[in-house]
C-alpha cells in the first residue's frame, strides 16, 4: 500500500484519502504517531452533500479519534463554491 511508504515522512500531520484500500484515520495515526487530516468527502461529492450528512461525517471522525490528534478536513480538497451551509456543518461537527 502507498501510505506505508510515508510512515516515516517528517511531518506533523498526515493526510490522505480514506477510502476502501487506505487505513481508517485512527489506524493511520497508531501506525504513525501523528495527527492526521481528513474524516470528511473531497470535491466534488462534499458540495452536494446535505449539511446534517457532513456533521454526521465530522462527528464520527472526530469519534473515531477519540477528539484527539485529528484535523477535520476532506480527504482532499474542497471546490471554493462549496456551499457555505455545507462548510458551517463541519463546524458544527466539532461542537
Amino acid at each position: 500500500m502507498l501510505f506505508d511508504q510515508f510512515v516515516d515522512y517528517p511531518a506533523t500531520a498526515l493526510s490522505w484519502a480514506t477510502v476502501p484500500g487506505n487505513p481508517p484515520l485512527a489506524d493511520a495515526h497508531r501506525r504513525t504517531g501523528r495527527a492526521v487530516v481528513g474524516g470528511l468527502p473531497a470535491k466534488p461529492e462534499i458540495a452536494g452533500l446535505p449539511p446534517k450528512e457532513i456533521e454526521i461525517r465530522g462527528r464520527r471522525a472526530i469519534g473515531e479519534m477519540n477528539g484527539r490528534f485529528l484535523l477535520l478536513g476532506p480527504d482532499c480538497s474542497i471546490n471554493p463554491d462549496t456551499p457555505d451551509d455545507v462548510m458551517d456543518a463541519a463546524t458544527t461537527a466539532t461542537r
